[in-house]
């Protein structure tokens, strides 16, 4: 699945995203299997180790047979925590034994390299960020090799238990270090990145789907409302970050639907359902889901965003539990 087919022949609405990317296709998996269509998410799952490196992680972007394509960064080490936390997802829903056992010699690769990224107080390596535009110590990016980590632990139990304990361990140490170096008393919220406040629609990662922290805590609602309140607008969509200016810096789809997904995850169904309401006016009359919106309520670059429709089945059907979190000393449900 790439990202964005290039339907247009002078590119002028298709950004360039004619490729696959690791991260995209995870969040697809995961779409594919909360409408059921397991077929389709069996294909991506086993399509990912194609695009593997040796060393065990996913660079940024690849052609469709799985080789590399060329690159805007080095590599974003958040697709190799998404892309493990799809394959426990595939086990939660579809608890067949015989792809669990195809994708778990990825997933140790993925997580050995993982547990090298971390730096002493605990955060991953430096890396871009989400939006592929700044290099960093990201919050995101810590979410998601704690969603990683934990997944190949939970993997690792029914393959190598002797593994499942270092995982594990390695992404506690990952939550807690959240807690200490991204969680800002002045600002009264989490960064999003280490030494950079600018609000960040990506710090709604920390709670879903990786579960990094707890999701209807105190700092995450903190965080979420001084989100809500800089980049939101009462129809429930947000820009990605505060002073974006990419492609006009409008409002995302995908964006909105996070949030939505976060009320959800947070008990509060107003929200979710201000988001859903959101998505499908965002619609083009063909029914398909740009990756940005205008104010006046017109698709905007490309068209469609396969990451958008992705989020809009995830919001749209019933959470699914996944990977458990370990914060509270409780397992958390994250929607699939």
């Amino acid at each position: 699945m790439i990202a964005a087919p290039e339907l247009d022949p002078e590119f002028a609405r298709s950004g360039g995203y004619g490729f696959v990317w690791g991260r995209d296709l995870a969040f697809i998996v995961l779409a594919f299997l909360a409408a059921g269509r397991y077929e389709s998410a069996e294909h991506a799952l086993r399509w990912l180790p194609q695009a593997q490196e040796p060393e065990g992680l996913w660079l940024q972007r690849h052609w469709t047979d799985g080789s590399l394509a060329p690159s805007w960064c080095k590599h974003q080490l958040d697709e190799t925590g998404a892309i493990v936390f799809a394959y426990e997802a595939a086990w939660r829903t579809l608890r067949d034994p015989n792809l669990d056992a195809e994708l778990w010699p990825s997933a140790r690769r993925a997580a050995e390299f993982m547990l090298g990224t971390i730096e002493e107080d605990g955060i991953p390596c430096a890396t871009a960020d989400l939006w592929e535009e700044r290099e960093g110590r990201h919050a995101f990016t810590a979410a998601a090799i704690h969603g990683g980590l934990r997944a190949a632990a939970a993997m690792a139990r029914r393959h190598e238990p002797e593994l499942a304990e270092t995982y594990d361990g390695v992404a506690e140490r990952i939550r807690e270090a959240i807690e200490t170096e991204l969680w800002s008393d002045f600002h009264g919220r989490y960064l999003r990145s280490i030494g950079d406040p600018t609000l960040d629609v990506s710090l709604l990662g920390l709670a879903w789907p990786f579960a990094a922290v707890d999701p209807a805590g105190e700092r995450m609602r903190a965080t979420v409302a001084a989100l809500e309140a800089e980049l939101g607008c009462p129809a429930g969509s947000l820009t990605r970050y505060a002073g974006d200016t990419y492609a006009g810096g409008h409002k995302w789809v995908l964006a909105a639907l996070w949030l939505g997904l976060w009320h959800r995850q947070a008990g509060e169904p107003a929200g979710h359902e201000r988001a859903l309401d959101y998505a499908v006016s965002a619609q083009t009359n063909l029914g398909l889901l740009p990756e940005q919106v205008t104010d006046d309520g017109e698709a905007a670059w490309v068209v469609p965003l396969a990451w958008s429709h992705a989020m809009l089945l995830l919001a749209a059907r019933p959470e699914l539990e996944v990977v458990g979190s370990q914060h509270a000393g409780e397992p958390a449900q994250t929607p699939a």
